[in-house]
């Protein structure tokens, strides 16, 4: 099992929360959120309809607002991509620490396949799959969702999607906050951490799998 190709893919944090994306402007994060005043901030609007959120790169940190969430990916997959992102997000809650919220998510997904392991094979193997007529519905994916309570404050939703592409396995780590500080010492880079080493080792306990290098 790998990790997507893309880092933004791989893993990110969703505050959710009553924002104001208008506050974001590339001048308003140079000001206050840049660490180099002489870099850019490049500001990169979806060009496909819907509500998809602009993106602003600060230091390789992307942050994506949007009115029900504030998004935190990386540009790298790395240690200190991990740092700088929470710290982005820590500079978030100094300047509007008023903004209300009630949840954050850190998700970690994986790609491989169900031959990576005997088990996950079997976790696939539907009870009633031989009932079903494979000439008038042929199967094209199946999705396992599952939730697990890990703390008093955070709940593990377990995802995993086997399609053609292969297998996508995400784990999103939930926790219910009633303030925005809260919401960032969950989202602190330990937390963070603590949340993809606990990833790995729930696919190698479980599962028998480890990261191909």
């Amino acid at each position: 099992m790998k990790l997507p190709p893309s880092s933004s893919d791989a893993f990110n944090v969703i505050l959710v929360g009553a924002w104001n994306p208008s506050i974001f402007l590339p001048e308003w994060a140079k000001e206050h959120l840049a660490d180099d005043k002489n870099r850019d901030v490049v500001l990169a609007i979806p060009m496909q309809f819907g509500n998809a959120p602009s993106r602003l790169t600060i230091d390789a940190v992307n942050l994506y607002p949007s009115t029900g969430a504030l998004m935190m990916d990386c540009v790298e997959y790395n240690d200190a991509s991990i740092d700088a992102g929470a710290r982005k997000l820590t500079q978030v809650a100094q300047l509007l620490p008023h903004t209300p919220v009630n949840a954050v998510g850190v998700n970690f997904r994986f790609w491989g396949d169900l031959n990576d392991s005997d088990l996950l094979a079997g976790l696939f193997t539907f009870g009633d799959a031989g009932r079903v007529d494979s000439s008038r519905y042929g199967l094209t994916g199946a999705l396992v969702k599952r939730a697990f309570r890990v703390s008093d404050k955070t709940t593990l939703h377990l995802s995993m999607d086997s399609s053609a592409a292969g297998l996508r396995v995400e784990f999103n780590f939930h926790s219910d906050v009633r303030r925005l500080a809260e919401a960032v010492d969950r989202a602190s880079a330990g937390e963070i951490r603590a949340a993809r080493d606990q990833s790995i080792q729930f696919l190698h306990d479980v599962y028998g799998i480890d990261l191909d290098e």
